[in-house]
């Protein structure tokens, strides 16, 4: 796994058990989509220009198309076989009620990348 992280990014007020939930569903979701082996990478960004925090989870796997992309987030869509269609559902939900959203990014060469951008709270002490 590939880390990184803005050593002055702010901090974010949350409910750590809703966005550990989201967090560890996008990173199975990624584990699962690389049958093969590949990475799985984490990148928290704070944007100064309109005061977020994003924090981007990607990985090498076998990637999903446009078409694919659109229903994501719709309950019960799955392109698992033992998959409930739930996950990335009430993932959004869970990103929502923190004020922010969840995108995923399907422009990449190889694998996916979901996007979670929440506001800045207050300033790193």
């Amino acid at each position: 796994m590939d880390y990184e992280h803005d050593e002055n990014c702010p901090l974010v007020l949350i409910n750590v058990d809703g966005l550990t939930q989201v967090l560890l569903n996008l990173f199975r979701n990624a584990i699962e989509s690389m049958e093969d082996g590949g990475v799985l990478s984490v990148q928290i960004r704070h944007h100064t220009e309109n005061g977020t925090v994003h924090i981007r989870i990607k990985d090498t796997g076998r990637g999903i198309s446009p078409q694919q992309a659109s229903q994501l987030f719709d309950p019960f869509y799955t392109t698992k076989q033992k998959g409930t269609g739930l996950g990335l559902s009430i993932s959004q939900q869970i990103v929502e009620e923190h004020g922010g959203t969840i995108e995923v990014d399907v422009t990449q060469p190889q694998g996916t990348a979901f996007v979670i951008t929440l506001t800045a709270s207050v300033s790193k002490p």
